[in-house]
């Protein structure tokens, strides 16, 4: 599973961007036959109020080229990107239920 992360300068420090690899293999390793790539952005965007909040996304490609999209925003980006990988495994189990269930019935 090929891991990118883009992220602004001041999100994570070298220590910071080595953990988010870690968090992405354990979060998303039970899948890795699924995965081909993961693709995290982190930035700071507008918020609601007035502020600046931290804004994770992430993409992950698919067995047979399908494309799974998450994202979070929070006030710290590392919450961000830990709600956006909750989502995204949260997306890949249902998905993998939701399969299973299909490949069941049609045996």
């Amino acid at each position: 599973m090929q891991i990118v992360i883009h992220q602004a300068a001041q999100a994570f420090g070298v220590s910071a961007l080595k953990h988010s690899r870690v968090r992405v293999l354990n979060r998303l390793g039970p899948f890795e036959d699924l995965i081909h790539a993961v693709q995290i952005a982190t930035g700071s965007v507008s918020s609601s109020t007035g502020g600046m909040q931290a804004e994770c996304q992430i993409k992950l490609r698919l067995a047979g080229n399908r494309l799974l999209e998450v994202s979070s925003r929070d006030g710290m980006t590392t919450r961000a990107f830990e709600q956006a990988l909750q989502k995204a495994r949260e997306q890949l189990e249902a998905r993998f239920t939701a399969q299973l269930e299909t490949d069941s019935s049609v045996s």
